[in-house]
């Protein structure tokens, strides 16, 4: 049996991250509202501000040059995107036949928006501020260093299991056996985000299920009762 959205309530809402209210008392900063599966940065394109998802969660995606597509990250509550734009103008990467990914909402979510040259005087300002971009850019690094790590050294039932304990870590909610996260994931799209075919998803999956390890819920997935989340509101 599936549920319908409304059915789990994403832990992801309310209150902002303190940071984030602080930018948004000094004003300059607007509140965008996405609808699943609408763009928020299209592939390729510098970004022309500083972005915060309050709610819901968006994912970042690549295209090779032969046409395959990589889910990077999914990213949620009080996470950033778009840093690439506090990069000074004079400095120039070098060649990357990867673009910048494009960003994506999954589900209904709202980002906030802040210019970056108000973000520069705020960080100048307030050194809170400050900390919290810097924590939240490196929790992003730490992301793909993981995703990195498993890809290379795990195989795929592993690099599996582990991005959905991330998932669930981010977008879980605790319910009796286990913990679900909140969020549609359709094969294709788990493939993306280990490096797979969507054969090879399927089979990972036959194989969790067996081991009591994952269950799933028509798009959604069940975590037995995962050692990193606590009973209760993870919020």
């Amino acid at each position: 049996m599936d549920l319908a959205p409304d059915d789990i309530p994403l832990p992801l809402a309310d209150p902002s991250p303190s940071w984030l209210a602080r930018l948004r008392a000094r004003g300059g900063i607007t509140v965008r509202r996405l609808e699943a599966g609408q763009v928020l940065l299209p592939e390729g394109e510098q970004p022309s501000c500083f972005w915060a998802i309050q709610r819901g969660a968006v994912a970042l995606v690549s295209t090779t040059p032969w046409g395959r597509r990589g889910t990077v990250a999914v990213l949620g509550r009080g996470s950033v995107l778009g840093e690439q734009g506090m990069i000074p103008s004079f400095v120039h990467a070098p060649p990357d036949p990867i673009s910048l990914p494009e960003a994506r909402a999954l589900v209904a979510s709202s980002v906030c928006s802040v210019p970056f040259p108000a973000l520069r005087a705020a960080m100048a300002s307030d050194p809170r501020i400050a900390r919290w971009v810097v924590v939240a850019v490196s929790r992003r690094a730490a992301q793909v260093q993981r995703t990195l790590a498993r890809t290379l050294a795990m195989r795929v039932p592993h690099r599996l299991l582990g991005v959905l304990q991330d998932l669930a870590a981010e977008h879980g909610w605790p319910r009796p056996g286990g913990v679900i996260i909140a969020l549609p994931l359709p094969q294709d799209l788990l493939a993306s985000m280990i490096g797979a075919t969507r054969e090879s998803v399927n089979r990972s999956i036959a194989d969790l299920q067996r081991q009591g390890l994952v269950r799933r819920i028509g798009l959604r997935y069940v975590l037995a009762c995962p050692p990193f989340v606590s009973e209760g509101d993870p919020s």
